[in-house]
């Protein structure tokens, strides 16, 4: 039977070579990039970074392509060695999302912190905008976190 760290990496691999594919010979103009989420498991194994470089390499793709989505409550399990990961992602231009933000109870002070580019809008929230005036204060005021901070932001649902 596979550990999910050996699934978290066929999944890796997976992207990447169907990346490939799409890249070489169908969008040549318009590069098609895609996202891997990264399990808790999966993040903590400091050879990751590693083992995706080895991937990423043997299918000479750009690694800009390959990005990747941690959870919020992945990264504060371990917010060292998440760091550590999360910059070494990083340094190989890969673009990191903090998924289901807003879901966590990680402290607003640690998001300046971690290098991630995009912080995604958990559904929880989205889904009951316009419905609830609270639900569209949550989501306005984390729009204009991410903005404030440079990030990008994604809701999703």
């Amino acid at each position: 039977m596979a550990s999910s760290s050996s699934l978290g990496l066929l999944a890796v691999e997976m992207t990447v070579r169907q990346l490939c594919t799409w890249n070489v010979g169908i969008r040549k103009n318009e590069p098609v990039t895609s996202s891997v989420n990264l399990s808790t498991v999966q993040f903590i194994n400091p050879l990751l970074a590693d083992q995706i470089e080895e991937i990423v390499e043997a299918q000479h793709i750009p690694h800009e392509l390959l990005r990747f989505e941690i959870t919020e409550s992945a990264i504060m399990a371990d917010m060292e060695s998440a760091n550590i990961m999360l910059l070494k992602l990083k340094s190989k231009k890969h673009k990191l999302y903090m998924d289901d933000f807003g879901t966590g109870y990680s402290s607003l002070s640690y998001l300046r912190h971690f290098p991630v580019d995009v912080l995604k809008i958990d559904q929880s929230f989205v889904k009951w905008m316009g419905l609830d005036e609270e639900s569209d204060t949550i989501v306005k005021t984390i729009i204009e976190l991410a903005h404030n901070l440079h990030m990008e932001v994604v809701a999703e649902g």
